[in-house]
C-alpha cells in the first residue's frame, strides 16, 4: 500500500496545504505531486495556500526541480493562474541569490522584466545590476541566434556565409 496514501488520507484541507509546504521546503517532489494530483485522495491540497504560496516556498528554499514542476507541469495546467506568482517568485530567488532558479525564469520561461520586477530590484542596486546583466545577456543571445539564422554574418569583420 502507498505509504503517501496511508500519511495523507483522512487529513483535512488545512493539514493537506500545510503537507504540501512542508513537501515544497524539502524539495520532495513526488510528495508535491501526490498531494497535489493524486486520484487517491478525496480532497487535494491547494496550491494557492496562504501568500507563502507552494511555488514561492520551493523558491526561497532553493527547490529547482519543484518550480519547474508548478510552473510547467501539465498535470497542474488547470492552475494556469499560478504564473500570476512568478514576478514574486522570481524576486524571492534574485533576492535570496537561487542562480538556478533565477536563471530558469529568464533564460528558460523568458520571464519579462515587468515593472513590479522593476520595483522590487530598484530596492537592491547590486541586486538590480546583477539581473539586468542576466536580462541583457539573455536578449544579446537571442540577437545572436537571430543573426546565425540569417543568410550570412560578418565574425571580426570578415564575411562569413551559413
Amino acid at each position: 500500500m502507498n505509504t503517501y496514501y496511508e500519511e495523507f488520507n483522512g487529513l483535512v484541507q488545512k493539514d493537506l496545504n500545510e503537507k504540501l509546504i512542508e513537501a515544497c521546503q524539502q524539495g520532495n517532489l513526488d510528495k508535491v505531486r501526490y498531494l497535489l494530483i493524486s486520484p487517491k485522495l478525496k480532497i487535494h491540497a491547494d496550491i494557492h495556500y496562504k501568500l507563502d504560496s507552494p511555488l514561492n516556498i520551493a523558491v526561497f528554499n532553493d527547490k529547482i526541480d519543484i518550480v519547474k514542476y508548478l510552473l510547467t507541469s501539465s498535470e497542474l495546467k488547470e492552475h494556469a493562474d499560478l504564473h500570476a506568482d512568478e514576478d514574486n517568485a522570481f524576486v524571492v530567488a534574485a533576492y535570496y541569490n537561487c542562480s538556478d532558479i533565477v536563471n530558469y525564469f529568464i533564460f528558460e520561461l523568458n520571464i519579462k522584466k515587468t515593472e513590479s520586477i522593476k520595483k522590487h530590484l530598484a530596492d537592491t542596486p547590486t541586486i538590480e545590476k546583477r539581473i539586468n546583466k542576466l536580462f541583457d545577456i539573455r536578449d544579446l543571445k537571442k540577437e545572436i541566434n537571430t543573426e546565425l539564422q540569417s543568410e550570412d554574418i560578418k565574425i571580426k569583420g570578415k564575411q562569413i556565409k551559413i
